[in-house]
Formats: C-alpha cells, structure tokens, sequence
C-alpha cells in the first residue's frame, strides 16, 4: 500500500489525507448496510473479471454479467415482504401511483443524465489534442 501511495501524484501526505477524508464522507453518507452492499458489489465485479479476463466498462458481455450478478445478490439480501399500507404509509415522501421499480428507473435515469458520457470526453480530449497540434502546442 505504501508502494502505491508514493505513486500518487499528490505525494504520501496528501493521498493519506484523501483518502481519510473520503472515509469520513463515505462514513456520514450511507449506513453500515449500503457500505456494505458497495463492498459487496465490488468483490462481485472483482470475481467476474477474474473469470472473464476483461472489466465490465471494457465488453458487454461483463457487463451483462455484472448486472445480473448485482440483481441476484440484491434478490437474495432483500429485507422480508411487508404488507401493504396503502396511501397512509407513503414510503417516497410523497403522493403517488408509481410503483418503487418505476421510481428505480427514474432516479437512475436522472443520475445518469447527469454523468458524463465517457465517449464525449474523449473525443473532447481528441479534440484539445489535435488542436494543440494545430496550434504548435
């Protein structure tokens, strides 16, 4: 570890300052369960990657792999059926008809509209490229 921290651009120090202020914020924004999950769900990706020799980001493939190996553990840790409580019991905050797998899919539509495309930023990084080169960069 301490090899890779002297690797770090930003030296020893400020890489060991990162990372303990990242485990702070990590800390403060989810529960133990969802840090958890997110450890969890990294072993997987680590797992099918050792099998398939490739990363999920790289073919699709591992990726479809990785999916469903998210939605079956996520399938097999889910909390016990409650019964229904109807509008009394309003579980999002707020009034409605949708169902929590139509919210599911509009929030993360809205968290990936959000993300960068990686294949803009690569062109745009082309782009900055061949126009340093035009420039005598």
């Amino acid at each position: 570890m301490h090899e890779r921290l002297k690797r770090s651009d930003a030296g020893v120090s400020e890489e060991i300052r990162r990372r303990v202020e990242r485990t702070f914020i990590e800390d403060d924004a989810a529960d133990a369960q969802t840090r958890e999950l997110a450890s969890d769900v990294i072993a997987l990706v680590k797992d099918i990657r050792a099998l398939a020799g490739s990363d999920w980001h790289r073919h699709p493939d591992v990726h479809q792999a990785v999916v469903e190996a998210v939605k079956t553990w996520l399938e097999g840790i889910a909390p016990p059926e409650m019964k229904s409580r109807g509008a009394e019991h309003d579980l999002f905050g707020f009034l409605t008809g949708d169902d929590p797998l139509t919210i599911g899919r509009t929030v993360a539509r809205q968290r990936l509209a959000k993300r960068p495309r990686p294949h803009t930023m690569t062109n745009l990084g082309n782009l900055i490229r061949r126009m340093k080169k035009e420039n005598g960069q």
